[in-house]
């Protein structure tokens, strides 16, 4: 019997000099920036947690440079990330303006709202079958002490 081979899979490469030259000219700027985990940290109750110390700062001064837009992206739905950031939905967002875009970007800021301020963006069916899906994860959840539902 043979051992398997091990492939070395190749890391990301380092940002150069070229790199950051290309990104100064480009004539406009999207930065998609991570919140769990990179702009705030994890915790076993989602909602205590905030921007680490320096990330909202760090994202003013960027929603401040010319023709760059900031998004931020979240797992959580908007309502969470509006709890965990100073930032809020902007139906019309304008050139300064901080996006919101929630549940793995299924739930952009700009995106028709129903009567709870929720994103729209779900069938009934998908609506359906989240409320089932909910429903089972909650009902495992309270079998096992270090189980709990993480709603996004």
């Amino acid at each position: 019997m043979t051992s398997p081979v091990s492939v070395p899979v190749p890391g990301p490469s380092p940002v150069t000099d070229a790199d950051i030259a290309d990104l100064a000219s480009a004539g406009s700027l999207l930065l998609a920036l991570d919140v769990d985990g990179t702009l705030a940290g994890f915790s076993t109750d989602p909602l205590a947690v905030r921007l680490v110390p320096g990330s909202a700062t760090a994202v003013e001064t960027l929603r401040t440079l010319p023709d760059t837009t900031v998004m931020l992206l979240s797992g959580r739905d908007l309502k969470q990330l509006q709890i965990i950031t100073p930032y809020g939905p902007v139906a019309a967002p304008g050139p300064d303006d901080v996006r919101l875009v929630g549940s793995h970007g299924a739930e952009p800021a700009e995106a028709d709202a129903d009567s709870d301020g929720a994103a729209d963006v779900l069938t009934m069916e998908q609506k359906d079958l989240l409320d089932r899906v909910t429903t089972l994860a909650e009902e495992y959840a309270t079998r096992e002490e270090k189980l709990w539902v993480e709603y996004k």
